[in-house]
């Protein structure tokens, strides 16, 4: 039987493609070798090994400064509003002038001369004789190689040793925002790049020079679970977090480690209409942490619905992509959404997860607290280029006041229908074929 090795190092791709069905479709064609870090081999091992999936273990992977320096330039080829709102965050608002003014020459150049991008990348495949994974690939000398976060530094190693041992290899983005955001762009090119959406794949095309024949859309893996797994019965659900089935749901989802003072500030706002305002007389309030939170909520008052993930697991000293995020809890977290009648949240993945359930979402535009300069307040998160079409869809609403959220609010406990084709869109845009069968398509493309 054909072998396909898949490195897993990050949380979410862990969610993306070993809790969905892909792995389920893959072992039924080709024996799987998962590449894991070794502090979570057990857990792996546990949930998903099987006859047909063999788990290979790594420890921390130590890059060189020669790859260091490559992958330094590989930061400036996108040239974006995004990019330059960060690159501002990061340098201008600290008064780092010269470091600023560098990145941006060097974004400017490089991120707009396609014939450099190609010439780093020849330096840079000319330059490297990487031995990390020889063992490995002598040892299960594998088929197929598929590299599921396609801009990760650990992963182009991998594919790095792929590539030089002439196997065939498919590449994935990990997720909408990585290329135009450059969470670090594509160092090396696979045989076949496989994207969430036809906006995924212009960037690719776009920002990362990648040819566009050899790029197909799949879908969003992880969302196929919202059709095919049943939501945990109202009734059941509201007991199990000790709310009340009968009242209607306001949903918070914090910001999380980008600034806990707002997610308290905001906290307290909504408990206090939710409390003591007529026009949220039969509402409760619920709230979650955020995935990447590094402690549970501790400021929420007793009224308020709290929502503690069972499943996650974090690892101490660890980053928190090291986190994982469990069925149960992607579970947890899908039926809160179906269940819930409002959503206000802030600019991020949640909001396509939601129109998915099509229920209001409210995106808070605005700083609780004290107005921030723009460069530190949530406001240049809705200038971000890859939620531009979220925001022109129609189908979200963005609240610039408290009185404008509290107003939204409003409006959609008594019209839950109002905004719906913009929902739709959402959807349509960034869910393509969200029919169920994402995993099926992915599993097929890769063994093709």
């Amino acid at each position: 039987m054909k072998k396909i090795l898949i490195p897993i190092f990050h949380g979410h791709i862990a969610r993306n493609i070993l809790r969905t069905g892909v792995l389920n479709e893959l072992k039924k064609e080709v024996e799987v070798v998962l590449l894991v870090p070794d502090f979570k081999r057990d857990l792996y091992a546990k949930e998903f090994g099987d006859n047909n999936v063999i788990l290979e273990s790594v420890p921390p992977i130590n890059h060189s400064k020669l790859d260091k320096f490559f992958r330094a330039f590989y930061y400036y080829f996108v040239d974006t509003d995004t990019v330059h709102i960060i690159q501002a965050e990061q340098f201008l608002f600290e008064r780092r002038y010269f470091k600023y003014w560098t990145t941006r020459i060097l974004t400017k150049i490089f991120g707009n001369i396609p014939l450099l991008r190609k010439l780093i990348r020849v330096l840079d495949k000319l330059s490297f004789n990487d031995t990390l994974f020889t063992k490995i690939f002598d040892k299960y000398n594998p088929d197929i190689v598929f590299i599921p976060s396609i801009t990760a530094d650990d992963e182009s190693l991998v594919l790095r040793q792929a590539r030089s041992r002439g196997v065939r290899t498919v590449g994935m983005v990990r997720s909408w925002d990585n290329i135009s955001v450059n969470k670090g762009n594509v160092r090396i090119f696979p045989d076949k790049m496989l994207v969430h959406t036809n906006i995924l794949k212009s960037d690719l095309i776009r920002y990362a020079d990648y040819p566009s024949d050899k790029i197909e859309v799949v879908g969003m893996t992880h969302f196929d679970y919202y059709i095919t797994d049943r939501r945990i019965p109202r009734d059941e659900f509201f007991r199990q977090i000790g709310g009340n089935p009968n009242k209607k749901t306001i949903y918070f989802m914090p910001i999380g480690l980008s600034d806990i003072d707002e997610d308290k500030y905001m906290l307290k706002l909504l408990e206090s209409w939710v409390q003591s305002e007529p026009a949220f007389s039969n509402t409760q309030l619920m709230l979650s942490t955020h995935p990447n939170a590094s402690k549970p909520v501790d400021y929420a008052s007793p009224e308020t619905l709290f929502i503690k993930f069972p499943g996650v697991i974090n690892y101490p000293g660890g980053k928190p992509t090291d986190r994982e995020i469990t069925k149960p809890d992607m579970e947890l977290m899908a039926s809160a959404i179906y269940h819930s009648d409002v959503v206000v949240n802030y600019q991020g993945t949640t909001t396509i997860d939601v129109s998915a359930f099509d229920k209001p979402v409210i995106n808070i535009a605005f700083d609780g607290m004290k107005d921030k300069p723009y460069l530190k307040s949530v406001r240049r998160f809705y200038d971000y280029i890859h939620y531009l079409p979220i925001i022109k869809s129609g189908g979200v609403r963005l609240a610039h006041s408290s009185e404008e959220l509290r107003k939204q609010i409003i409006e959609y406990l008594d019209n839950p229908q109002k905004d719906k084709e913009g929902r739709k869109i959402i959807v349509e845009e960034q869910v393509p074929m969200h029919d169920g069968y994402a995993s099926a398509r992915t599993a097929k493309a890769i063994c093709s």
